[in-house]
């Protein structure tokens, strides 16, 4: 029993070695970094506000495999959808216990079947085991997606405006009710998600222009949840504090991410 356990131990450190092949000092270092800042934030959080631990461990779980996912991504990891769909759905359930149901909505529905359809693309296009090729977009993409940008988050400003004075009408109290610029916020936020997720899949680097985008929206939503509350002696925003720690490293990240991928791409070009 011990010689299979100690085996199978072993086992899993090879199999961690081999994934962090070929990631450089920085990679890592900026993964354990990361890592430890979100779960400082989870832990202050928890001393300052203490909530219900399953809220907690929603918070904590979620926060880190978003991060963990967006670092995998930089790293042109196929892998990357794994700690996406923990993501995704803890972030789904979080978004909708603070109200924000059209963030809720796009997680739950959207973000968790894209990340198995992020998978089959990624792997149809491997240029090593559990690496995936990158590209550029042509102009007339460019053209097609910021168009679709733009009459999107119009589209979805209205449409969540005025679902605001349905929702209110039906008891429900949303979180951004009545703010006009938070409602903008999520419409970005809804929009921005969807063409960039999009993006990605396809394996085009401005993916990163659009997370760099959306992490900046989200970041001064979150920030206002988090703020808002305290002029009113209430503390239950700093639980959202994880997430907003999360935000701002995926903020740092989306640059990070769109130099890696630049970088390779003109290797595989000079390649040719």
């Amino acid at each position: 029993m011990i010689q299979s356990i100690k085996t199978w131990l072993i086992s899993i450190r090879k199999k961690i070695f081999k994934y962090f092949t070929e990631w450089s000092k920085f990679d890592i270092w900026w993964l354990i970094v990361s890592t430890f800042l979100i779960l400082g934030a989870s832990i202050t959080s928890f001393i300052i506000y203490p909530v219900d631990w399953w809220l907690s461990i929603i918070s904590v779980v979620g926060s880190l495999t978003g991060m963990w996912c967006v670092v995998a991504v930089t790293k042109q990891r196929i892998s990357n959808y794994i700690f996406g769909l923990v993501n995704v759905l803890l972030m789904g359930v979080w978004y909708l216990l603070i109200t924000s149901y059209g963030m809720s909505l796009l997680n739950l529905l959207y973000f968790v079947p894209m990340q198995f359809h992020g998978i089959i693309k990624w792997s149809q296009n491997m240029k090593k085991p559990d690496i995936t090729k990158v590209k550029t977009s042509t102009k007339k993409q460019k053209e097609a997606y910021i168009s679709l940008t733009i009459v999107g988050v119009i589209i979805a400003f209205l449409l969540l405006w005025f679902s605001q004075n349905a929702l209110m009408q039906l008891g429900f109290s949303p979180a951004d009710q009545g703010i006009w610029f938070l409602v903008l916020l999520d419409a970005v936020g809804l929009i921005g998600n969807i063409i960039a997720q999009v993006l990605m899949n396809y394996r085009f680097i401005d993916q990163w222009i659009y997370w760099l985008i959306i992490d900046i929206t989200q970041t001064v939503y979150i920030s206002l949840t988090v703020i808002l509350p305290l002029f009113k002696g209430d503390l239950s925003g700093l639980a959202n504090l994880p997430w907003l720690v999360m935000y701002l490293c995926w903020l740092f990240n989306a640059g990070v991410g769109f130099k890696k991928w630049k970088t390779d791409i003109k290797l595989e070009q000079n390649n040719k």
